[in-house]
């Protein structure tokens, strides 16, 4: 089931920053095979009241992971997290962590397995799902070398990543126009390779991982853009 983390850490969103227009809703479903195995995730991004929500939810008959996290943008365009969750069940096994920001008050908590962890906060760090939309601003700016301080299981971890070159790639979209980012690791025996589309805000539209000799891959199924909001 590590495949179905990966799915959720790793599926982008559009990203806003001063000056550019608000996101677009869309919902992204997605296939992949671990080790034969078929999953299904989907990933949604909404419109909130203060800023915006992004929704990723993968399952089969093992369990389910689900991440939620909300942000916005402050005046300057910089991203504020705001809080998160996850929640995984699998094999009868739970787990569950939150992170809640008070930028009034400069700091984050996390709380998980029965522990509060308390991090100073500045502008700048990002939560487990929105480093990733500031990563699709990044990518659209042409940047080639990416790194963000993500609060990270109660820590500070920097995630970086590598932009590689460009790929046209068949998809239930038609050709589609990619450029390729690897994952920045310390440990050279994993390796994960992201396949993002530019006029879709780079969302991802491939994913391939290896890791311990064994391959896990995802592609992108349908998209839909501003989708009817869930009741």
């Amino acid at each position: 089931m590590r495949l179905i983390a990966t799915l959720t850490l790793l599926l982008l969103a559009a990203s806003p920053w001063a000056g550019e227009p608000e996101l677009t809703p869309y919902h992204a479903v997605y296939e992949a095979r671990y080790n034969g195995m078929p999953i299904e995730a989907h990933r949604q991004l909404q419109h909130t009241d203060k800023g915006y929500r992004i929704v990723t939810e993968a399952r089969n008959f093992l369990g389910h992971i689900r991440e939620e996290e909300h942000f916005q943008r402050d005046a300057k365009g910089r991203l504020i997290p705001e809080n998160y969750v996850y929640d995984r069940k699998i094999l009868g096994k739970s787990r569950k962590e939150t992170i809640a920001v008070d930028p009034a008050k400069g700091i984050s908590v996390t709380r998980r397995k029965g522990r509060e962890q308390i991090l100073d906060f500045s502008p700048g760090q990002l939560g487990p799902l929105s480093y990733q939309v500031a990563m699709a601003r990044d990518l659209t700016a042409g940047a080639t070398e990416l790194s963000y301080p993500v609060i990270h299981r109660g820590h500070l971890k920097e995630y970086r990543y590598r932009r590689l070159g460009e790929a046209m790639l068949d998809t239930p979209l038609g050709k589609l126009r990619t450029v390729q980012v690897e994952r920045v690791r310390d440990d050279s025996d994993r390796e994960t390779l992201l396949w993002l589309a530019p006029d879709y805000h780079y969302l991802p539209v491939q994913l391939r991982q290896v890791e311990d000799g064994e391959t896990y891959e995802m592609r992108l199924k349908s998209l839909t853009l501003n989708p009817r909001p869930s009741p």
